[in-house]
Parts: structure tokens; C-alpha cells; sequence
């Protein structure tokens, strides 16, 4: 009995050592597979929680440097119509300016060349007494009747050549014009008409002038119409430029932020997966550990007993 009592003891006690052998073996297997889990799984959580924050600052960032650009095109959208009524108000102000140069440009030469036909013409008859002398001394010749009528076809001539030049002239030379028109053809008519000459000479010196001063003032108003619409046009293109640039680069944002804003939501589904992942690990390794240790317990118990 002694010696089957011995042996079984052996026998036991041998068992339980293989047994505790095994099982510390696979515990080690298993527990070397929860650190190595554990530490890959916190490490991928740390690097995801950076790369969470660093996206959402670069989202942010992105966002930001949308919405200013947004705004700035905004601006130079309200800047580019401005130009443009600008402009447009300048070249119907151009275009007027110019009809209105024309017409008195076209008045004014108008009145000079009514103004050289009257003092031509007034000259023709003899504003001096010695043409007037040579015109009365031809009409003798000719007889009363024929003398009168020679007077009365100048005196139209002059009459309608001197009406027509009236029209361009102040009220007052108008006055003298026409009591000049209207006064017998005579040797004073003839007399007077060297005033009236003057009148007109003076009149087309004044017309000449502003003429002169017409042209020079159109010709300085359209180059600074062309100074004007160079730079507002130059404006306007570096404008159109400047919004296609931001236009181009909010468009290349957004396909970043797609970009960005898909990957830190994969990225946070991963982590959260992964911290759930670790969670679980973590809980069944300590109950795993705690299991083994209680197994030990248990064979060291029964080794000692």
C-alpha cells in the first residue's frame, strides 16, 4: 500500500507540473498576443487622435481661406460691375460730348464762312467811298432805271449775305445789322458798311477763337477719355484675373477638403474601432490574467497538498 501510495503521488504531482508547464505556456502565448495588440492599438489611437486634429486644423484652415476668398471675389465681383458702369457712363458721356463738339463745330464754321461771304460781299460793293464813287459814276452810264436796278441787286445780295451772318452774332451787333440792312442804299449805306465790316471781322476773330479752343478742349477731353478708359480697363482685367486665381485655387480647396474631410472621418472610424477593439482586449485580458493566476493558485494548493 505503501508503495501504490507513492507512486500515485508521483504520478499526480507529475501531471500537475505538466499541466501547470502547458498552461503557463499558452497564458505566455497569450499574453504576449495582448501587449503586442495592446501597444500596436495605442499607438495606432495615438497617431489617429493626431492626425484627427491635424486634419481638422488644415479643414479649418481650408474653410477660412475659402471663405475670405469668397469674400474678397465677392468684392471684386462688386468692384468688376463698377468698372464696368464706369466705363460705360465715360463712353456715353465721350459719345455725347463728341456729338455735341460736332454740332457746334459745324455751327461755328457755319457762322465763319456766313461771316467771310458778308464781309466778301460788302467789300465787292466798295467799303471805302472810292469803290462806292466807282459803282455811282458806272450807274450814270446806265441811266436812272437801270442804275436803281443795279442798286436794288446789290443791295439784296448784300441785304440776304448780311441776315444770314446776323444770325451768329449778340444782340446788340444784331441791332446794328439790321438797321444797317434796313437803311436806304445810299453813300452812307456804303460808308456804314465798313462798320459792319468790322463788326463781322471781330465777330469771326471771336468765332476763329472758339473754334480753336473747341478743338483744343475736344482733343483734350478724349485723351483723357483714353487715359481714363486705359486704366479702368487695365483694372478691370487685373480684376477678372485676381477672381480667376481665388476662383481656381477655392476649387482646388474643395476637392482638398473632400479629400481631407473624408480621410478624418475614416480616420475617426478607425480610432473608434480601434479604442472599442482595445477596450474589449484590455477587459479580456485581465480576465484572462486573472483566470490563470487563480489556476496557479489552485495547482499550488494542490502540489502542496
Amino acid at each position: 500500500r505503501d508503495l501504490i501510495r507513492d507512486w500515485s503521488s508521483d504520478v499526480c504531482s507529475s501531471d500537475l507540473k505538466a499541466d501547470g508547464e502547458r498552461d503557463t505556456e499558452l497564458f505566455a502565448k497569450y499574453k504576449c498576443y495582448c501587449d503586442s495588440n495592446t501597444n500596436s492599438k495605442t499607438k495606432a489611437i495615438d497617431q489617429a487622435t493626431k492626425s484627427i486634429a491635424l486634419l481638422g486644423g488644415e479643414i479649418a484652415e481650408l474653410q477660412a481661406s475659402n471663405g475670405q476668398m469668397s469674400t474678397d471675389n465677392a468684392q471684386l465681383e462688386f468692384s468688376r460691375g463698377e468698372n464696368e458702369r464706369a466705363r460705360e457712363t465715360a463712353d456715353e458721356l465721350r459719345s455725347k460730348a463728341n456729338e455735341d463738339f460736332k454740332e457746334e463745330k459745324a455751327d461755328m464754321e457755319a457762322a465763319i464762312e456766313q461771316m467771310n461771304q458778308a464781309i466778301d460781299t460788302l467789300s465787292a460793293i466798295g467799303a471805302d467811298q472810292t469803290a462806292a464813287a466807282s459803282l455811282v459814276s458806272k450807274g450814270q452810264f446806265l441811266g436812272k432805271d437801270a442804275k436803281k436796278a443795279a442798286l436794288l441787286k446789290v443791295q439784296s445780295s448784300v441785304q440776304n449775305t448780311v441776315k444770314a451772318a446776323a444770325l451768329f452774332l449778340p444782340q446788340k451787333q444784331q441791332k446794328a445789322l439790321s438797321a444797317f440792312i434796313q437803311a436806304p442804299f445810299t453813300g452812307t449805306y456804303t460808308s456804314q458798311s465798313g462798320e459792319i465790316v468790322g463788326i463781322l471781322k471781330n465777330m469771326r476773330d471771336t468765332f476763329k477763337s472758339n473754334l480753336a479752343s473747341a478743338i483744343a478742349s475736344e482733343k483734350s477731353s478724349l485723351e483723357s477719355y483714353e487715359v481714363f478708359t486705359k486704366v479702368k480697363t487695365d483694372e478691370h482685367a487685373k480684376q477678372k484675373a485676381s477672381f480667376e486665381d481665388k476662383e481656381k485655387i477655392m476649387a482646388a480647396n474643395d476637392d482638398a477638403l473632400s479629400t481631407k474631410k473624408t480621410t478624418k472621418g475614416e480616420t475617426e472610424t478607425s480610432k473608434a474601432d480601434d479604442e472599442e477593439f482595445l477596450a474589449k482586449l484590455i477587459a479580456l485580458c485581465a480576465k484572462k490574467t486573472k483566470e490563470y493566476e487563480d489556476r496557479k493558485m489552485i495547482r499550488a494548493n494542490e502540489e502542496a497538498a
